[in-house]
């Protein structure tokens, strides 16, 4: 039950901030114990990319789940009356941009309710807006993806994650290569393990 509880809370840590983060970081008390550093260092070389931008209309749609995220505790019945509220919205004629910021904002309500297998499913329904939003936002994704991943001892799914993230990011720092290390490691590839 212990490492149950260890392995949600990571999962939630690991989650929570990566999408609140950009949003929310100055009103979150616990920021730096949440905070998710995607691993590629800052760079100049970091691709940027023209995405669509939010209209009004779906920016205050979006107000009621966001005010959810500024509470410095949420109940559970918070939580899904905001994952009910963002399931009642009809996304047909959303642009991209919006349409990731849909599923990523369900993600973190899954997060919040420890539905890991939920979060994962919108994370990757995210990453089908994948060119419509900054390669940031994807790379965080991704690496979040390959961290759960890993959390839940599927050494091949965060190696497949971790691999995708390492082509799209300019210079990985220390911290993707001790994942990946560890993951490697957990593999029994010790020679991969060892290079990194």
């Amino acid at each position: 039950m212990k490492l149950l509880t260890l392995k949600a809370f990571k999962a939630t840590a690991l989650v929570g901030a990566m999408f609140v983060a950009p949003v929310l970081v100055s009103h979150t008390p616990i920021a730096p114990l949440l905070s998710v550093q995607a691993v590629a260092q800052e760079d100049e070389e970091q691709e940027t990319r023209r995405v669509p931008a939010m209209s009004p209309r779906v920016g205050r749609a979006f107000e009621p789940v966001l005010e959810v995220f500024e509470i410095e505790n949420p109940t559970e019945a918070q939580w899904r009356e905001s994952l009910e509220l963002l399931q009642s919205y009809d996304i047909e004629r959303w642009n991209g941009y919006e349409r990731a910021m849909f599923w990523r904002y369900q993600a973190g309500i899954y997060a919040s309710l420890e539905d890991f297998e939920n979060m994962k499913r919108c994370f990757i329904e995210m990453l089908a807006y994948r060119n419509d939003v900054q390669p940031r936002m994807e790379q965080d994704t991704i690496l979040t993806l390959a961290r759960l991943e890993a959390m839940e001892e599927n050494w091949d799914g965060a190696l497949s994650w971790l691999t995708e993230w390492w082509g799209l990011v300019p210079s990985p720092n220390v911290d993707a290569y001790e994942l990946r290390a560890m993951i490697n490691y957990n593999k029994s590839n010790f020679r991969d393990a060892l290079s990194d």
